[in-house]
């Protein structure tokens, strides 16, 4: 895993992100798992990150899940096959990873985007904006970045890329 973009922080967008109190705390709130964020809270931080910090535009997000665990989608059947593709309602706000090895380390079946990434539906959770809540707040958070689906009841084609018995089972 190419981790170098890890290291390479933007302290004058942490110090911007500083100045938003409010999407300080709906950060936090949304890192922290609060799972309470509405599409409007959600919205709020999408429009202060956009104006922060150019945003990527990834080629394909995953996510991993476990099926007898916590699971905010539809549609997924105990008879997943690597190499087959599912719509899934998310009935919530949902976070994807762009690193595949991070999916892995989250669930047992991993899945990838099939379709191109509509921004419209995405916002993107930049390390700097956790490391803005890390110094806020006092949170032991880690340094990270997510990509959160933010449009609920919506659904999305994915595909089984990797089926697994055991739990971050990927070599790092």
């Amino acid at each position: 895993m190419n981790v170098s973009k890890y290291y390479h922080i933007d302290e004058l967008a942490i110090k911007q992100y500083l100045g938003y109190d409010r999407v300080l705390e709906l950060a936090a709130k949304w890192l922290m798992r609060d799972g309470q964020q509405t599409l409007g809270e959600l919205q709020e931080i999408k429009r202060v990150v956009c104006e922060v910090q150019s945003t990527p535009t990834p080629i394909k997000l995953y996510r991993g899940i476990t099926l007898n665990g916590f699971s905010n989608t539809h549609g997924i059947t105990k008879s997943l096959t690597v190499g087959s593709v599912v719509n899934i309602v998310f009935d919530k706000a949902t976070s994807f990873t762009s690193e595949l090895k991070v999916a892995t380390a989250f669930g047992k079946i991993v899945l990838e985007t099939v379709e191109p990434i509509n921004m419209d539906m995405f916002m993107w959770i930049p390390q700097e904006l956790s490391l803005a809540v890390k110094r806020k707040f006092k949170f032991p958070i880690p340094n990270m970045h997510e990509w959160v689906m933010i449009k609920e009841g919506s659904y999305m084609k994915l595909k089984v890329i990797k089926k697994s018995s055991l739990m971050g089972s990927s070599d790092w």
